[in-house]
C-alpha cells in the first residue's frame, strides 16, 4: 500500500513538473513574442523619429533658403516700386506741376530745333484744372512753328506720353488748327506748317 501511495506520488510530481515546464514554455514563448513586437515597434519609432529628424532639418534648411530668397525678392520689389513711383511721378504727378511740364516741353523743343528742320513754340497758355472723378486735367494752349517732320515728330511724342518707362508726361491731343506757310521754292523741305494745338495734360488727384 505505501508502494503504491510513493508511486501515485511521484507520478503527480511528474505531471506537475511537465506543467510546470509547459507553463515555463509558454510564458518564455509569450515574452518572447512580446519582446519581438515591441522590438519591431521600437525599430518602427526609431525610424520614424529618425525619417522626423532628416524632414526638420531638411525644413529648417528650406525655411532658411526660402527666408534668404524672400529677403532678396523683397529688396529687388522695392526697389522696382521705388523706380516705378518715380516713374509714374514723372509721367503722371500727384499735382498739375506745370513748372516741370513747361521744362519737359522746353527740352522737346530743344532736341527738335537742333538740326536744320524748324520747331518753335511761340507760346504756352495754360487755362485752368479740370476736375475728374479719379484724374485732373490741365489744359494748355501751344502755337508752334515747325516742319512737316518735327510736326510728326511731335505727334508722335503726345501719342507715346504716359509710357511708365519713360519720361514724358501723360498728354493728350484735343484740337489741332493748321496753316502752312511755303519756302521760296514751294514743295521743297523748307516748308513751315504754323499750328495751334490744345493739350490736355493729367495727373493724379
Amino acid at each position: 500500500m505505501a508502494k503504491l501511495a510513493a508511486q501515485i506520488e511521484r507520478r503527480r510530481q511528474k505531471i506537475q513538473t511537465r506543467a510546470y515546464l509547459l507553463l515555463c514554455l509558454v510564458l518564455l514563448a509569450v515574452v518572447g513574442v512580446y519582446t519581438y513586437f515591441q522590438f519591431v515597434e521600437y525599430q518602427f519609432i526609431s525610424q520614424g523619429v529618425q525619417k522626423s529628424e532628416v524632414l526638420a532639418a531638411n525644413l529648417r534648411s528650406g525655411v532658411g533658403e526660402a527666408r534668404s530668397q524672400y529677403e532678396e525678392n523683397r529688396r529687388v520689389f522695392d526697389q522696382l516700386d521705388r523706380v516705378i513711383e518715380q516713374n509714374l511721378e514723372k509721367v503722371f504727378p500727384t499735382d498739375d506741376d506745370y513748372t516741370e511740364l513747361t521744362r519737359q516741353l522746353d527740352s522737346f523743343e530743344e532736341s527738335l530745333a537742333r538740326g536744320r528742320s524748324p520747331f518753335e513754340v511761340s507760346s504756352i497758355e495754360y487755362q485752368s484744372v479740370v476736375e475728374r472723378d479719379s484724374y485732373s486735367v490741365l489744359p494748355f494752349r501751344m502755337s508752334i512753328q515747325s516742319s512737316p517732320e518735327n510736326f510728326t515728330k511731335f505727334l508722335h511724342m503726345v501719342e507715346n506720353s504716359g509710357v511708365i518707362d519713360g519720361q514724358t508726361r501723360l498728354m493728350s491731343v484735343s484740337s489741332i488748327r493748321l496753316s502752312f506757310r511755303g519756302s521760296p521754292v514751294a514743295g521743297s523741305p523748307a516748308d513751315i506748317i504754323t499750328f495751334t494745338v490744345q493739350v490736355n495734360a493729367y495727373f493724379r488727384k
